[in-house]
């Protein structure tokens, strides 16, 4: 026997749930084996979904304003939970990101001081680092992911990844 088209499954499924039509009458409408039906409505869960269509069917105009209130009012609070974690979670990423831009903004003022050149890029280089971190955590980004953008790493990124090579670096050309 040939496959049953979707589009008559989804009439049947439906006259079955909707109508609460028979298995064998759907059998008899649509020249299908009436066991080939309640093998599929038994594993796609079709009685209880018509059951529940009954249920709402037969509930009164205030049961079914009452249900919904409750429902809206389960939601908002699942929501507003959802909200209020998510807030918290970008005021901590928030602050982490400042603390990471003064830092920078110490390196420069070291170098300005008179602090080895080395030791103060060394110090905005760290800075530099957790503030890509963060702003790579804020994207969902894992270490190792390319940017988004352009699907390669920033520069800043590459020399900052790095790390003792660049220190090396650094160190040389302050005291060569």
């Amino acid at each position: 026997m040939p496959a049953i088209p979707a589009k008559k499954w989804l009439q049947i499924r439906t006259a079955y749930i909707v109508g609460g039509v028979s298995a064998r009458k759907l059998a008899e409408m649509h020249g299908v084996n009436s066991v080939t039906i309640r093998t599929r409505a038994s594993a796609e869960g079709w009685t209880a979904e018509r059951d529940q269509h009954l249920s709402l069917a037969q509930m009164s105009d205030e049961e079914m304003s009452e249900k919904f209130r409750a429902s809206a009012s389960t939601i908002s609070d699942i929501l507003l939970e959802e909200t209020r974690a998510a807030l918290a979670q970008h005021v901590s990423l928030a602050d982490r990101l400042v603390a990471a831009v003064e830092a920078s903004l110490d390196g420069v003022e070291q170098i300005k001081a008179g602090r080895s050149k080395a030791e103060a890029l060394r110090a905005y280089a760290d800075a530099a680092a957790k503030a890509i971190g963060i702003s790579r955590e804020v994207r969902g980004l894992r270490p190792g992911d390319r940017s988004i953008a352009s699907g390669e790493q920033p520069q800043m990124l590459r020399v900052v990844v790095a790390e003792r090579p660049v220190d090396d670096a650094i160190e040389e050309s302050a005291t060569g």
